[in-house]
């Protein structure tokens, strides 16, 4: 497995905290700004080394956003980053994910994951302008592409969505109001939870060579369950009542 992060120490703190003791050679991370166009020449060639055989899964899961503001608020250079990571960013790491799964030895199938978030069912995103409007771009441009795969009668690629649904991030609550943490307090699921159902998944649509389908936690009926049982979760995450 390879895994990238912008910061070293990111790198780093993933590694230590992993439940077990990785092989040599068997978990590789690199530092990585999938906003910078030249940075992917040296991913590319760290996967020729390291990858020789190929790349079966690509997980793009990169995203920044600012704090909690209106979009007039935000600076030009926040708009900037925010659009160069979230949507710069999975694009280029989607078109080198293409280059390395059409590059392996076996036919077994390659699949690409993009992560979207809030705005990727084209709802609004009051506060998270920006981030709302990267994530409904992501989910467009996966769509597209996957289109675009089927129509030229490219073998062997997935295209796929992942919809984890919330959980309580900083960057989901960065500066939330007490009425906001209260129904993140009902929607909101454990990381490990969401982390435990998304695996399964993408095994499943691995296994079964399923290069189309989506995943995603939060369905109808798990938020129907989650606002019957409200009165269960209240100060879950966040105590809003003391």
């Amino acid at each position: 497995m390879l895994f990238t992060s912008r910061k070293a120490h990111q790198v780093d703190k993933f590694i230590a905290e992993l439940p077990f003791d990785p092989e040599p050679r068997r978990l590789i991370g690199i530092v990585h700004d999938v906003s910078s166009f030249s940075e992917f020449g040296n991913l590319d060639a760290t996967l020729h080394q390291s990858m020789s055989h190929g790349v079966d899964i690509w997980i793009n899961n990169a995203a920044v956003s600012d704090s909690y503001t209106n979009f007039h608020e935000h600076t030009p250079e926040g708009i900037q980053r925010i659009i160069q990571t979230n949507l710069t960013g999975s694009i280029l790491s989607t078109r080198l994910a293409l280059d390395v799964i059409k590059r392996k030895s076996s036919s077994k199938p390659g699949h690409i994951f993009n992560v979207v978030g809030a705005g990727s069912n084209s709802m609004p995103t009051p506060m998270f302008a920006i981030y709302g409007c990267t994530k409904a771009a992501i989910k467009q441009f996966v769509e597209t592409v996957r289109q675009e795969i089927r129509s030229s009668k490219t073998p062997g690629i997935g295209m796929h969505i992942i919809s984890p649904g919330m959980m309580p991030t900083d960057l989901l609550v960065q500066n939330a109001t007490k009425d906001q943490l209260r129904f993140f307090n009902i929607l909101c699921e454990e990381p490990d939870t969401v982390a435990e159902y998304i695996y399964k998944e993408i095994m499943r649509v691995v296994q079964k060579n399923d290069l189309r389908t989506d995943i995603k936690y939060m369905t109808v009926p798990r938020i129907m369950y989650h606002l019957l049982t409200s009165h269960t979760r209240a100060n879950r995450f966040f105590n809003v009542d003391k």
